[in-house]
């Protein structure tokens, strides 16, 4: 009969707490730290995913320029391959990180490609560290053309081989452009020529030596250090030329440094969250764990563990927290996709991850509630109600 009869007519001086208002806002809390971490999880890998894609070259210690040096290319290998702080050197018409200016080429089986094409110098593919999978190199041979390439000589990347409808070996297939024959001598790996924001695209590469605008050294270390020095020494060899080289890995790094910046942004968002809801948890603990003292300690002395206790206030915020947290998760893992459509170059969303983060979430805000409550639940309960 005395359990039957509700705790707040037991204590007289006992007075009913509103917390209608309280487990909303502590929702709305369980809900963001949810989402800004899940969405957070989705934004840190696209961003490595970005960062550290497949190039197809090889970035590491290269310096870019772009400059009218003059001079044959064999003066300009000779001036560079002398200094100390230089590996390597090689030339092109078009730096790599900017993209290549497009053309329309036709296929031998009447396939119209559009293609973005680069002309550059024959140690080009082995200074960049770029595979040429099939067929060879450029072979340095001057023929009369009014073409890029010297020699009619042409190399493309797999996808444009793909593009063209090419079956068997595409090594010896010729293309044509604005009345010329070209034959393909070797396919190269893809490498971008664009950022991440853009799909592959299909390209091509013809030899032509008194192109040579932009300019690649690979340094040797420390790469800091040598790239100040050779800046130095071109200034002083090139005074009417306004020449600055820049490190490669930085120039396509910077590509992706609104990513860089949004993933930090939400970083601190999500750190932020979860304090505000770590507050908004402990402080709904401790009006509860003071609201209802007199009737844990009743209920104690009606035999009641300490388990069931802590088992008590979890399950009441249990059935605000697993709603407001799976909800959050979807939430993220939707407009997750949504972001990612910015990019031609994306993660997979797995699903898996995001109820990963969800069960994290629910075990940190279980221990959080056994950890205030463990107190309170193994306390004698003559402490509580010695007053009545």
């Amino acid at each position: 009969m005395f359990s039957s009869i509700p705790v707040t007519q037991v204590f007289r001086r006992y007075t009913e707490h509103n917390a209608s208002w309280k487990r909303p806002l502590l929702f709305i809390q369980f809900l963001g730290v949810a989402f800004a971490f899940c969405f957070l999880l989705v934004v840190f890998r696209q961003y490595q995913s970005v960062v550290d894609r497949p190039l197809g070259y090889n970035p590491e210690r290269v310096a870019i320029c772009w400059a009218k040096l003059g001079g044959s290319y064999e003066n300009r290998l000779s001036f560079f391959k002398e200094l100390p702080m230089v590996e390597d050197y090689t030339c092109s018409s078009q730096l790599v990180c900017q993209g290549y200016c497009g053309e329309t080429f036709r296929t031998g089986e009447g396939v119209e490609v559009t293609a973005r094409m680069d002309w550059v110098s024959p140690n080009f593919f082995p200074m960049m560290q770029v595979d040429i999978v099939e067929g060879r190199n450029f072979t340095p041979k001057k023929r009369s053309s009014n073409f890029a390439s010297e020699n009619h000589e042409l190399i493309v990347n797999r996808t444009f081989v793909r593009q063209a409808g090419w079956e068997g070996s595409a090594v010896g297939r010729v293309i044509n452009h604005e009345g010329e024959s070209l034959t393909v001598v070797g396919i190269m790996e893809d490498y971008p020529v664009y950022s991440a924001y853009k799909e592959q695209t299909p390209v091509l590469v013809g030899w032509k030596e008194k192109l040579g605008y932009a300019h690649y050294v690979r340094l040797k270390e420390p790469f800091e250090e040598n790239l100040a020095t050779l800046n130095r020494t071109a200034l002083e060899a090139f005074p009417t030329e306004e020449v600055e080289f820049v490190s490669l890995e930085k120039t396509l790094d910077e590509e992706y440094v609104n990513v860089y910046r949004f993933r930090n942004a939400v970083f601190l968002t999500s750190i932020s969250i979860f304090f505000i809801a770590l507050m908004g948890l402990f402080g709904y603990i401790n009006d509860e764990i003071c609201r209802r003292s007199k009737e844990i300690a009743i209920r104690k002395v009606n035999g009641a563990k300490s388990s069931d206790i802590i088992g008590l206030l979890t399950r009441e915020v249990a059935w605000i927290a697993l709603p407001a947290v799976f909800l959050g998760s979807f939430a993220a893992f939707v407009l997750g996709h949504c972001w990612l459509e910015i990019f031609a170059e994306k993660i997979t969303v797995d699903a898996g991850l995001h109820v990963g983060v969800a069960i994290l979430i629910l075990t940190v805000i279980a221990v959080c509630i056994v950890w205030r409550t463990w107190r309170i639940a193994d306390e004698n309960p003559v402490n509580s109600i010695k007053s009545e």
